[in-house]
């Protein structure tokens, strides 16, 4: 949302701490900014990795996600086979949870699932790569 921008192609990128890389392309039939339809997306490929490759309890250290293929969100065209009022729903969702967090912080919009007792969520708001502030 801060750039206007979409893509149709991403890229799953994940090393863990013995220095083995995995990256995964994934393609939507049209251009994307939803974070809903991306991480459902690079999850569904993470998960097709892992049980192609069971690594029992690796420690992951990096985790990207790439977009390639981007245009601008004014070139956009609606395509026929898609829930468009839905996808704007969810795009309007996106936007008012991005605006709350630049504007009071990231705490004030977070998953119900950081405020559970084994969440790292709030702890890791206080560090900067992996470092107190």
């Amino acid at each position: 949302y801060f750039e206007k921008v979409m893509a149709n192609t991403f890229l799953l990128y994940i090393g863990d701490k013995n220095h083995q890389e995995f990256g995964r392309k994934f393609s939507f039939y049209t251009p994307t900014d939803s974070a809903e339809k991306i991480s459902h997306a690079a999850l569904d490929k993470y998960l097709e990795y892992a049980r192609s490759y069971p690594s029992g309890d690796t420690l992951y250290r990096q985790v990207g996600i790439i977009a390639c293929n981007v245009v601008r969100n004014s070139c956009y065209q609606p395509s026929l086979f898609e829930d468009y009022e839905k996808d704007c729903h969810i795009r309007s969702l996106e936007k008012t949870m991005i605006e709350i967090r630049k504007r009071f912080g990231t705490r004030k919009a977070m998953p119900c699932s950081a405020a559970g007792l084994s969440s790292t969520f709030i702890q890791r708001q206080n560090q900067i790569g992996g470092h107190h502030i």
